[in-house]
């Protein structure tokens, strides 16, 4: 009986614990090696108009990623709805930063479906490391007269698949 009273309390305990109360850990600085990454990519903000995803948007990519020290890598997005598919393909050439986790350099951006786009402009970007296989991007992407944020979480998938 007091067995199943000692479980029935820790359930209770940690189904009413958030992550935000959960303890901290500090992820490895172990750099992510390149390779194709499963990522879930969040649009926690857009300024200016002509935005390209709005503000809140959630969506599922694939990232062909070089590594630190790659000077190229490809967030590909598609979409698909009642309204549409689309597939979207950014192209990120580094041109500053190449080998830290803080790269800045051009993009190329375009969609292609049942909305088409072509912009080309710039980002800046900041790599937290999680492991070789794991990392988390955030970018600030300005074209036109728009700058959008995108925050994505990454899972490494298979080897380099430009």
């Amino acid at each position: 009986m007091l067995g199943y009273l000692l479980t029935a309390v820790a359930a209770a305990t940690f189904a009413n614990s958030s992550p935000a109360n959960q303890p901290q850990v500090e992820p490895p600085t172990v750099a992510p090696i390149s390779g194709s990454y499963f990522a879930m990519d969040y649009v926690p903000s857009t300024e200016g108009s002509g935005c390209v995803v709005a503000s809140g948007s959630q969506l599922l990519s694939e990232v062909s990623y070089g590594g630190v020290k790659g000077k190229t890598f490809f967030i590909k997005s598609p979409y698909s709805a009642s309204n549409g598919q689309v597939v979207s393909i950014q192209i990120l050439t580094v041109t500053s930063g190449l080998g830290s986790l803080a790269p800045s350099g051009t993009l190329e951006w375009t969609g292609y479906g049942s909305a088409n786009w072509s912009v080309s402009g710039t980002f800046t970007a900041a790599i937290t490391e999680v492991g070789t296989h794991a990392f988390m991007l955030s970018l600030s992407e300005t074209f036109g007269d728009c700058t959008e944020k995108q925050e994505l979480s990454l899972v490494r998938m298979a080897v380099d698949n430009d």
